[in-house]
Order: C-alpha cells, then structure tokens, then sequence
C-alpha cells in the first residue's frame, strides 16, 4: 500500500543519488510516548474506555502484534547516529524498535485490566464480515468515521518482531523504555482528564 511503498521509493532514492555522501537509513517501529501520540494504540484505547463493541472483535491472529518504539529512544538513536557519524559505513540500514512485541491480545488486556479492572476476552471475527462492517460504519452518515478502514482488515494477520543486532553493533543502542511499562502511565493521563487525552490524540469528543 502507498505509505510503506513510499519509504520503499525513498530508500532507492537515495542509495542511486547520494553520490560520495554517507546516508544512514533508519527504519522505525511504531512511535508513542507517555501521552500515547501513536494511533492504532491510542484508537484501542478509545474503544476499550467506551466499552465498544468492535472492542471486543479481531479479524485477524490475536497473538500477533507491532513492534513499537518510545518517542525519547528514537531521539536518542537519532543523536547517537549523528555523533558516531565519522565511524559508520557509508552507507547503513538500521531497524529501530523494542525487541518484546506485545500481541493484539496482550494489548487488550493489560488496557482492559487498567481501566476497567478485568482484562476483555478478544473475539475472532472472519475477514468478510469484519469488512462489511467496517464499511458501513465508513459510509453511514451522521457518524464519527472509525479508525479501522476496510482495506486494513487484510493486514491484521501481520506480525512484526525486530531483530535490532545492526543497531547494538553500529550505534551501541537498544531501547532503555518498553510500551508494556508504559501503558499505566497512558492510562492514568486518561483517567485523570479524558478530554486533553482525546484532543491531544485526535480522537474527537
């Protein structure tokens, strides 16, 4: 699809052009910070704090997730590559994200558990059904468009865990945070003024 293929473009781009100029190319998991500030995770909140039903239903492998990464790791591998510039190869990929990749599941019930005291049971719902409904929801109107577009539905069985070893070798960098520990302090920002939560994570009223 056209946002990763972009990236795709980009990176040939410039390993054709950057002529005698080293380029190191960072490819970064999902970023978050302690107010959330990361979509797919922040809409998951949402539908659990509401008590959704579509809270409760999965197209796809619930035991499959996203490698994510907090917002102050990233700047700290960015500022590490910059300084060790000098000693890198020219030309370096490097994937940036924490190696524990938390489930769908594992997500739902460690929100579920945080803030409504129980962990939610997750759903298996087929791709057919889950696209029809996504696609009512896109089209009625007088509603709040949903996050979840039909096209996404075929990408829910995707599974993505980092092997970071280029990372440790060439910038002696691995994450110092992890979005499990981080969580609770997401929540607890919800709990004590949902509102600044939705508005700073573009979720509406």
């Amino acid at each position: 699809w056209g946002y990763p293929y972009s990236k795709i473009v980009t990176e040939k781009l410039i390993h054709d052009m950057r002529g005698p100029i080293p380029s190191v190319i960072l490819r970064i998991a999902g970023v978050y910070d302690d107010r959330c500030h990361s979509i797919p995770i922040s809409h998951q909140i949402q539908r659990i704090y509401e008590n959704r039903l579509e809270s409760r239903l999965f197209a796809g492998n619930i035991h499959h997730g996203a490698s994510f990464l907090h917002m102050e790791d990233l700047v700290d591998a960015i500022a590490t590559a910059v300084e060790r510039r000098k000693t890198l190869p020219h030309e370096l990929t490097v994937l940036l994200g924490e190696t524990k990749t938390l489930s769908y599941d594992d997500l739902q019930r460690q929100i579920s558990r945080l803030i409504h005291g129980k962990e939610f049971t997750t759903y298996s719902v087929p791709k057919w059904f889950a696209k029809i409904g996504a696609w009512v929801q896109c089209h009625t109107p007088f509603i709040t468009k949903p996050f979840i577009k039909p096209w996404m539905i075929d990408l829910a069985d995707d599974n993505y865990t980092l092997n970071i070893s280029r990372a440790k070798q060439y910038l002696e960098w691995e994450p110092q945070r992890c979005l499990e520990k981080t969580l609770p302090k997401m929540i607890d920002i919800l709990k004590t003024d949902p509102a600044r939560f939705y508005k700073e994570n573009g979720l509406g009223e």
